[in-house]
């Protein structure tokens, strides 16, 4: 087992955060002052109360991103051949864009995204987990404080192949009856909580999502034309706009 000496500065920081600062949780208020309970948590993904939070967020997960999924792959149906989670259904392809089955391409994406949220990692060999084993991630949900109903949420990581400070946001989904509230940056504020030493935070949203592309625009993201990130978590620039958050610069969200 690696010791956190062989990780890399930085990888080192947010290893420390996690042993020392797993948890954390704070009541804020929405834009029309309901009040929201905020929860971080900071783990690897083979932690057993990280793979807990990820089967309770499934179901908004695919929910909110299955369906902007299949407006960019419709509008970009090369992008199955490329794309690495929307290869699954490369298959659904193979008598031209014409005869897709959409039904089907939502549901083979829907099992697929559901597999990714609730899989035990350790099935997927020993060459899958030597290159995640140590990346920590972060999860921030946003949870009704009276009803206790999951509102949003959003993920993060840093691995070792990231830059000084550098957290890529990975999902960040707030439920179709919550949007336009300003969910969105009370969560990505959690992730800054979560591991207050980060000093830029990233992200790819696709270009037919209208909705996150405003989001990150309104908080004042910055597009930009790439990023240096993990090499084994390779982005494929034609499928995605990039934003940046220079938080010396900008603040706090």
């Amino acid at each position: 087992m690696s010791s956190i000496q062989d990780f890399t500065p930085w990888l080192a920081v947010a290893h420390k955060r996690m042993r020392e600062n797993p948890l954390g949780a704070y009541v804020v208020q929405d834009e029309r002052d309901r009040s929201l309970l905020i929860e971080w948590t900071i783990g690897l993904l083979t932690d057993e109360r990280i793979v807990e939070i990820k089967r309770t967020l499934v179901d908004l997960g695919c929910r909110r991103t299955v369906g902007a999924e299949i407006d960019f792959l419709k509008k970009n149906p090369s992008s199955v051949t490329t794309d690495g989670f929307l290869k699954v259904c490369a298959p659904l392809f193979a008598e031209g864009v014409a005869a897709v089955d959409w039904q089907k391409c939502y549901d083979t994406l829907d099992a697929s995204l559901r597999n990714i949220y609730t899989a035990d990692l350790k099935k997927f060999g020993e060459e899958v987990l030597k290159r995640i084993q140590h990346d920590v991630f972060i999860f921030v949900t946003a949870k009704d404080v009276v009803t206790d109903e999951l509102v949003g949420f959003v993920s993060g990581g840093v691995t070792a192949g990231s830059a000084l400070g550098d957290m890529k946001i990975i999902s960040c989904l707030v439920d179709d009856a919550y949007c336009n509230f300003g969910i969105e940056r009370l969560l990505l504020a959690g992730l800054l909580k979560a591991l207050p030493s980060t000093l830029r935070l990233f992200t790819g949203v696709r270009p037919t999502n209208q909705y996150l592309l405003e989001v990150y625009d309104e908080l004042r993201f910055d597009r930009v034309a790439s990023v240096e990130y993990d090499k084994n978590h390779p982005i494929d620039l034609s499928s995605w706009i990039l934003f940046s958050y220079d938080v010396m610069i900008k603040g706090m969200l």
